[in-house]
């Protein structure tokens, strides 16, 4: 639902990639969020390589970027291949353009992840509401939260005792769909007991010529021994 949110508002791609990246975090997702409606001061050291990126052809510019590394003998850096860095400078020449977005893409953004509370099928109700009244194309995304909702309740779970968060996320980006986590009355405090979610590019990551489907979770022992006592 996020991802869908953020192309249909047509935020670049460039501020996408930011909001992925702390995804999950709600203080530094607002943070990034205030920074995307001011400007951001152009770094002084990078300023004249990043002024000379900016605006051009982001496939030549990335071209040049890896040039310039190869020319200095760099091919990766902390684990970074040239052409990752190359588009870690495209992405920052973006930035420095200092251009705000739009207060009204910023305030549909905020009312989205604002969405939270139980059941799923009153977020579906929301969510239909929300798209409705911004405009956005959100029907595909949410009816995946409706039929998953649907078959959840056909397999005898209690939605009503499911809470749906607007800016609920991992910041683990090989999370490709549904994420989700548990929490025990007895153990709140020591926060979610299971946590989990669908990654289908998790094996790709590792290896595998295409994607795999695939889901799992993690279980806190420690946690869960003290919800069952």
């Amino acid at each position: 639902m996020f991802t869908s949110v953020l192309q249909a508002l047509e935020i670049p791609k460039v501020w996408q990639r930011r909001l992925r990246d702390v995804f999950g975090e709600r203080d530094r997702l607002d943070q990034v969020i205030n920074r995307m409606g001011g400007s951001e001061a152009k770094p002084d050291a990078k300023l004249g390589f990043l002024a000379a990126l900016e605006g051009r052809d982001p496939e030549a510019a990335v071209a040049v970027v890896e040039d310039v590394l190869s020319l200095a003998g760099i091919s990766a850096v902390g684990g970074r291949t040239a052409h990752e860095i190359a588009e870690r400078f495209m992405e920052q020449a973006a930035l420095s353009a200092g251009s705000g977005i739009d207060k009204d893409v910023i305030a549909r953004l905020t009312e989205y992840l604002n969405v939270s509370g139980p059941p799923p099928a009153k977020a579906v109700e929301t969510l239909h509401g929300f798209a409705k009244e911004t405009g956005l194309d959100l029907d595909a995304s949410i009816e995946r939260l409706a039929k998953r909702t649907d078959l959840m309740a056909e397999r005898g779970i209690d939605i009503s005792a499911l809470e749906y968060s607007g800016d609920f996320g991992r910041r683990l980006d090989y999370y490709t769909d549904f994420v989700f986590e548990i929490h025990h009355e007895s153990s709140e405090h020591l926060g979610q007991v299971i946590g989990g979610g669908r990654y289908n590019k998790l094996v790709e990551r590792l290896g595998a010529p295409s994607t795999v489907p695939a889901v799992g979770f993690t279980i806190w022992l420690d946690r869960a021994g003290e919800g069952a006592n």
